[in-house]
């Protein structure tokens, strides 16, 4: 069974500019989102969406798989969560050549 987790993490917040790259304690809130889904012993892969450069440059840090921008329209204040999941497995499955079994959404 594949298991995938999936962050939205979007750059153009609008009460805290970046705020998935904030640090809180010392560490970026993406973080600790990372490091809570690696401790998961049923989650395979952990993938990034978002239209950011220096967020996605975290998340590969992190070990996060990131397979490219998410586009500008789904990156809008009024954007739902769904599309941006949709999008992304679309991609997963074009370039992995897989559909995941179960999708834990972490925000």
């Amino acid at each position: 069974m594949k298991i995938i987790a999936i962050i939205p993490a979007r750059g153009g917040s609008k009460s805290i500019k970046l705020k998935n790259i904030a640090k809180l304690n010392g560490r970026p809130l993406l973080s600790y989102t990372s490091e809570a889904a690696k401790k998961s012993n049923f989650i395979s892969e952990i993938f990034l969406s978002t239209d950011n450069k220096t967020i996605a440059n975290l998340a590969k840090k992190e070990g996060l798989s990131f397979l490219g921008y998410r586009p500008k329209n789904l990156s809008k204040d009024n954007t739902k969560t769904i599309d941006v999941v949709i999008n992304l497995l679309k991609k997963i499955e074009k370039v992995r050549n897989y559909k995941p079994d179960i999708i834990v959404l972490l925000q």
